[in-house]
């Protein structure tokens, strides 16, 4: 029997583009005491992942219509972005180094799935650069 306790996954450094942001997620579900059937199995299933969603306004030194023109970047920094996944529990345990991740822009906001972990509070977490 295969164990089941440690599945390698990582989530994309670069998910600036969709297909990488989606990527990075693991949906994970279990069905118990359930026989062999020719009939379909409900299985419910959740995000392993974390879901960072940032938003960012305009303050001061920047108009409305300065800050939507301005060249804007995100880097969300100092995560592991591999991942050990019981797939008995569907829990996840951080593994590795730290890295960056960039994140996706969609409409109003940036979005990143991470692995869940605790982040230190003394180190840059989210880096927003405006106009370099």
């Amino acid at each position: 029997m295969a164990n089941v306790n440690a599945l390698s996954f990582s989530v994309a450094a670069d998910q600036s583009g969709l297909a990488d942001y989606k990527a990075s997620d693991f949906m994970w579900g279990k069905a118990a005491a359930v026989a062999p059937t020719a009939s379909p199995v409900a299985i419910t299933t959740h995000h392993v992942m974390s879901n960072l969603l940032i938003y960012i306004e305009n303050g001061d030194g920047y108009t409305e219509d300065e800050f939507a023109a301005a060249d804007i970047s995100v880097k969300i920094s100092n995560v592991k972005c591999n991942a050990s996944i019981d797939l008995s529990t569907g829990m996840a345990t951080a593994t590795g180094t730290t890295s960056n991740v960039i994140p996706y822009k969609e409409a109003d906001h940036y979005r990143a799935l991470l692995v869940p972990q605790t982040i230190n509070v003394s180190a840059a977490f989210v880096i927003i650069t405006v106009n370099g």
